[in-house]
């Protein structure tokens, strides 16, 4: 068995998509160790024309989370999986209206390319809305190449760190606070 994280982020139907993306990930593997949801703002690059100028920019805000599971399926096997769950949630890869995307983001200590994604992906060090979360999930643990942990990692991030925390609840259980 193995440890993989997986980012999980939506901007589309946010508490919906992701709710059913963790009852689907708790069927295929069992007890999820889930972080805290975050919102961040979507890229401006990201938005489309009409969405930038809109009034109602409700999908240009994303809410983002990690988790851990155990695993026995290969890096690829686990990567087909989170598309089959993509794929059920409708999730369209060429616009910026993200139902659900899930990246596999840590395997373990396997360090190398999962199509055209690094593992450990390039996100934990460039994104607050992926390492913030990871560093709560799994703050003592250390990055395979950097073999930094990931609270030093949140600690020394120099780019914008504006996330926050929402109200999140999956299956009667409190997963995030806005107060926290």
């Amino acid at each position: 068995m193995v440890q993989a994280v997986i980012g999980v982020g939506s901007n589309v139907e946010r508490e919906k998509n992701i709710c059913s993306a963790l009852d689907q990930l708790f069927i295929l593997f069992g007890e999820l160790s889930i972080s805290p949801v975050y919102q961040s703002a979507a890229s401006v690059e990201s938005m489309s024309e009409s969405k930038r100028n809109s009034s109602d920019q409700q999908e240009s805000f994303y809410y983002n989370l990690v988790l851990a599971i155990e695993t026995d399926k290969a890096i690829l096997s686990l990567k087909h999986s989170l598309r089959a769950i993509e794929k059920n949630q409708e999730r369209n890869r060429n616009v910026s209206a993200v139902t659900l995307d899930l990246d596999v983001l840590l395997y373990g200590d396997w360090i190398g390319e999962l199509d055209s994604n690094a593992v450990p992906h390039q996100d934990i060090t460039e994104c607050a809305h992926v390492l913030r979360p990871l560093a709560d999930l799994l703050p003592g643990s250390r990055h395979p190449i950097y073999n930094k942990k990931y609270y030093e990692l949140w600690s020394e991030f120099s780019k914008n760190k504006t996330v926050n925390a929402v109200d999140f609840f999956w299956n009667d259980r409190v997963i995030s606070s806005s107060g926290w």
